[in-house]
């Protein structure tokens, strides 16, 4: 049989996990305070992923492909129900399983999930799925998990230089910094506030008056160091415009692409998954 050829396409996100103020004493994972749970919890995360083809749902599972210690391959299936003809002319509903690629780097805290229509309009909806799923757990470990798309590299500058002089207001949404590779685009300030307070997340809103318009430019160091955390996985935006509807971080997640034959061949695939990865955090 003919191997089917073409791109496999994957948008890229990061996750963080943010200890929640009041921590519950786990004695089997040896949790007794914020610090212990800071050490641990992406061992426990990354735990729970690996678990995660275990576990019996019943509408959604998981089959493992390919692992090792950084990068954990694994396919989501979820079920559907198709009506299709018989020769006796009945309709009959049959259920029907479409599957997507969602691919973990423990170590950068991201991973990919495949862009496939037939399975969802969008990935934002199935990174809901897999919230829903770990939100028990993630709940016991009393930890908070936030995930934001890495962006388009320029997705917010593109916007406000296609809509200068027509910006009205600008938040961003931003997830308390507790990753190293990411947290050094945020200002000490914003960090330091958010540390003393134990914010989980700072919203930041920037707004004209009824009868002008923001002036933001790349060349302000503030206002671009937020940008680049937040494109970077940290957070997300909205732009609202006079006369044209608002703009936002949700359609600006970064698309990588690789072809089907790499992911389906005999050998390994991992040596083209990390190359995703790279690009995905450049």
């Amino acid at each position: 049989m003919k191997q089917k050829t073409g791109l496999v396409y994957f948008h890229a996100y990061r996750y963080l996990l943010i200890p929640q103020e009041y921590i519950q004493t786990n004695f089997i994972t040896d949790i007794t305070d914020k610090t212990s749970l800071e050490k641990k919890k992406n061992l426990l995360f990354e735990e729970l992923i690996r678990n995660l083809p275990k576990r019996y749902f019943s509408t959604i599972k998981f089959q493992v492909i390919e692992a090792d210690q950084q990068i954990f391959v694994m396919k989501m299936g979820m079920q559907k129900h198709t009506l299709i003809g018989t020769p006796e002319l009945i309709e009959e509903e049959m259920e029907d399983w479409h599957s997507v690629y969602v691919i973990f780097n423990f170590p950068m805290q991201m991973f990919l999930i495949q862009h496939k229509t037939k399975v969802s309009a969008d990935t934002g909806s199935l990174v809901k799925k897999i919230i829903e799923l770990l939100q028990t757990d993630i709940k016991k470990y009393s930890l908070n998990l936030q995930i934001n798309p890495i962006l388009k590299t320029n997705h917010f500058w593109d916007i406000v230089k296609k809509y200068n002089k027509r910006i009205r207001q600008v938040d961003f949404i931003l997830t308390a910094p507790n990753f190293a590779r990411i947290t050094k685009f945020l200002g000490e300030e914003l960090q330091a506030a958010m540390k003393s307070t134990s914010a989980a997340q700072a919203k930041i809103v920037l707004s004209s008056d009824e009868q002008s318009v923001l002036n933001i430019s790349e060349n302000d160091k503030n206002i671009n160091s937020i940008v680049k955390y937040a494109q970077a996985g940290g957070g997300s935006f909205n732009i609202r415009l006079y006369g044209v509807k608002r703009k936002t971080s949700k359609d600006g997640a970064k698309e990588l692409s690789v072809d089907s034959v790499a992911l389906n061949a005999k050998g390994s695939c991992l040596p083209f998954i990390k190359e995703l990865f790279k690009d995905a955090d450049n």
